[in-house]
């Protein structure tokens, strides 16, 4: 209940200070990206945000894959691998797609790490039918 509290008072502070800003000057969070209509460039309160959200859920992240790496069930093992991957993939890619200024080229090697990431969560998560036959060999029935 204490780590819902405070995560629930960070998230409020944030958003009434998001919500401010974005009445009073939008520049205070962010600027089009000149490049790519479709991107920001973030500002420091927004990115300083981001990044400190991003270690929490990477870390958390990091410590629930861990357990189902430590499983005896092969296939729990194999959706904590996936697991593992897709937070890396998420933390790379949420860095630069954040961090860094993109143009035409580093967007879309940005978009597909995130999108690598995200079917390792799907993976880690569901496992579906189709990919368990060809990780684990199981036989036909």
């Amino acid at each position: 209940k204490l780590i819902l509290l405070i995560f629930g008072i960070f998230g409020l502070v944030f958003e009434v200070l998001f919500l401010i800003f974005l009445f009073l000057n939008t520049s205070l969070i962010g600027e089009p990206n000149p490049l790519l209509m479709f991107d920001v460039n973030y500002n420091v309160f927004i990115l300083s945000f981001l990044i400190i959200l991003l270690l929490i859920f990477v870390i958390t992240g990091f410590f629930f894959s861990r357990l189902s790496l430590k499983s005896d069930d092969p296939e729990v093992k194999m959706k904590g691998r996936f697991l593992i991957v897709a937070y890396i993939a998420f933390l790379i890619g949420a860095l630069l797609d954040s961090a860094i200024l993109l143009n035409e080229f580093t967007i879309i090697i940005t978009r597909l790490i995130l999108i690598f990431g995200a079917f390792c969560w799907y993976a880690g998560f569901l496992f579906p039918r189709w990919l368990k036959k060809r990780l684990l060999k199981i036989p036909e029935k």
